[in-house]
């Protein structure tokens, strides 16, 4: 796929011998049709696994991702700007094994200054989690009104849930509750905020949860 830049290739639409023209967010687009591509080195095989890994990723953080990265290029889509953020976060080996990195995960991108201190508190038995963060200061970047988000992924069903908290000057606790079919040992939580408005983010920070 190329994007092209003549002053009459807007009038242009479908195919032509093998190329295919069309408009997507305001470029145009060329298409060239490939017969067979037989390419399968390691490096090739090595990154077709890599993405696989970063699309089933983008599965699991879908509601998250749609909110997480507001302040994206035009062009891209959540989906773009979470593979683009995450490409050190999984890896591959010369074995074709994959793994990822929790740790480095990220969920939102942005500016804003990402709360302090948040602290978890978990009550397996009822499957709930408890949310604490202090209001530590204003000033650029950092609104009083700015929303605070928490996202908890289940690694094993590769399920998340997103969860908004309350305002970055509001320092109450705030207690959800997860499925009752996830495996509490196995979650890995991000806390990000936005702004009030919704148009810019922070960037997601990793938020252990520790086993009760």
């Amino acid at each position: 796929m190329s994007i092209i830049k003549m002053p009459f290739i807007h009038r242009i639409r479908k195919s032509m011998a093998e190329n295919t023209y069309y408009r997507s967010r305001g470029q145009n687009v060329l298409k060239t049709k490939i017969d067979k591509n037989a390419s399968n080195t390691l490096p090739q095989q090595m990154q077709r696994l890599k993405m696989k890994e970063l699309t089933s990723l983008c599965k699991a953080f879908n509601s998250t991702i749609e909110v997480g990265f507001p302040g994206r290029p035009v062009t891209n889509t959540p989906w773009n700007a979470f593979c683009s953020a995450n490409q050190n976060a999984v890896n591959v080996n010369e074995k074709l094994v994959v793994t990822v990195d929790y740790e480095k995960l990220v969920v939102a991108k942005g500016s804003r200054e990402v709360v302090e201190d948040m602290t978890v508190m978990m009550n397996e038995a009822d499957h709930e989690l408890t949310f604490t963060h202090d209001v530590g200061d204003f000033g650029y970047g950092a609104d009083p009104t700015d929303v605070v988000y928490v996202v908890v992924l289940e690694k094993e069903r590769m399920r998340s849930k997103l969860f908004r908290l309350n305002t970055r000057n509001d320092d109450s606790s705030t207690t959800v509750t997860l499925p009752t079919t996830w495996n509490m040992k196995q979650l890995a939580g991000y806390v990000f905020v936005l702004a009030e408005n919704g148009t810019s983010a922070s960037d997601s920070v990793y938020l252990p949860i520790p086993v009760s």
